[in-house]
């Protein structure tokens, strides 16, 4: 009943206010009373609440009839007062479905705290490595935001505006109100829709692709970077996708929040195999320690505890030194057929929603393995034939 009152109380308040301005007005004259609910029906069009304009029509037929009729003022006020209660039980009754869904999804997503999740940050400082706070560059700033709204969540059809909508609205009770308030015009225009909050669990992503991804030639991503700098700025997309981020409150709170991962295989480019995506911890573990899981990195297993860590090698140790001293990806194709790669995870402004860090912070890296796919040659029998025939 809590959220009856939360939802209705106001609209009651309004009600009973023109109620009560109506038989006070017929209390003097029924001519009165009639022009009060004339006016009571002007004030519910206005507002566009069907409650508030069906109970002043209700008022006004039954100031306009008691003109003509015998009823007295008192009875006037006690049939007013049921007309009242009426359109309040109806009012109730016609928003009880989408009430219910409403307080099931409450409760499946409550507002919740992302502080003990986060509260390695801040162990002092002699425990966890200083965080370098170099901030991206802009071109890499705004590719990495547009690839974190791009790649949606695959149980999220309708994209990250609509289900960050509904989980801001969730526990608001204005919002609430607008869409049990069963108006009309604009109040049709509501946001909250609780179908398109729950997210399907992401399921362990093996890091090895046979084929290029197709996305790297899809239109969306035609202004993206090509080749390496793709892999790692479509990846971090990929794992930091704003569609699972939730909505984001405030002072560390959240709902809706699902833990970062990759929801489709890492975008390759043609020339290349990956061979190995892993994360680099950088803060949460006693000095850099890289992930060893056998999958893309989905927080939701790195954070189970069974995953092994491992230190850093030779390569990563010194492309993580130039990570820090500005660069975002290092490259290191001299082994000849394999390539790797280390790609930073910098704090830009949608991380600073959660993380207690400067902008810039260097959160971690992704740490690559790839294979160079030999380039294809011309069958030199075809070229002959080809220039015989010219």
């Amino acid at each position: 009943m809590d959220i009856y009152a939360e939802v209705f109380a106001p609209l009651f308040i309004v009600m009973a206010v023109i109620t009560t301005l109506v038989v006070a007005f017929r209390w003097g004259k029924p001519r009165w009373g009639a022009y009060t609910g004339l006016l009571a029906v002007c004030f519910g069009a206005l507002s566009c609440n069907l409650w508030v304009t069906l109970l002043a029509l209700l008022l006004l037929a039954l100031a306009f009839c008691s003109q003509f009729s015998k009823l007295s003022a008192p009875g006037f006020a006690v049939t007013a007062a049921a007309a009242l209660l009426t359109v309040s039980g109806l009012a109730a009754w016609t928003a009880r479905d989408t009430i219910a869904r409403v307080v099931a999804a409450r409760e499946r997503f409550p507002v919740v705290s992302v502080q003990p999740r986060l509260e390695y940050e801040q162990v002092a400082g002699e425990q966890i490595a200083a965080p370098t706070t170099i901030d991206l560059v802009p071109e890499n700033r705004e590719t990495l935001a547009r690839s974190m709204r791009e790649y949606l969540h695959p149980g999220a059809p309708n994209g990250y505006w609509v289900r960050n909508w509904s989980l801001r609205n969730l526990h608001r009770t204005s919002a609430l109100r607008f869409v049990t308030g069963a108006g009309f015009g604009i109040q049709r225009m509501s946001g909250l829709d609780v179908t398109d909050l729950p997210l399907e669990p992401i399921e362990p992503i093996e890091p090895t692709c046979p084929l290029p991804d197709p996305s790297l030639s899809d239109a969306r991503h035609a202004d993206l970077p090509t080749g390496l700098d793709s892999l790692h700025w479509l990846g971090a997309g990929n794992f930091l996708s704003e569609t699972q981020m939730g909505d984001v409150l405030g002072d560390q709170r959240v709902v809706g929040f699902e833990p970062h991962a990759f929801s489709s295989p890492a975008p390759t480019p043609a020339s290349y195999r990956l061979q190995e995506l892993l994360l680099v911890s950088l803060l949460k573990q006693v000095g850099p320690r890289v992930y060893e899981s056998d999958y893309l990195p989905n927080m939701a297993e790195l954070s189970s505890g069974t995953v092994p860590t491992r230190p850093l090698d030779d390569f990563e140790t010194a492309a993580l030194e130039r990570l820090r001293g500005g660069e975002d990806i290092v490259v290191d194709e001299s082994r000849g057929d394999e390539v790797r790669m280390l790609g930073s995870l910098r704090a830009i402004e949608q991380c600073l929603n959660c993380h207690s860090v400067p902008k810039g912070t260097l959160l971690g890296a992704f740490t690559y393995r790839l294979a160079q796919l030999p380039m294809p040659t011309s069958d030199p029998e075809a070229t002959h034939e080809e220039g015989t025939e010219n």
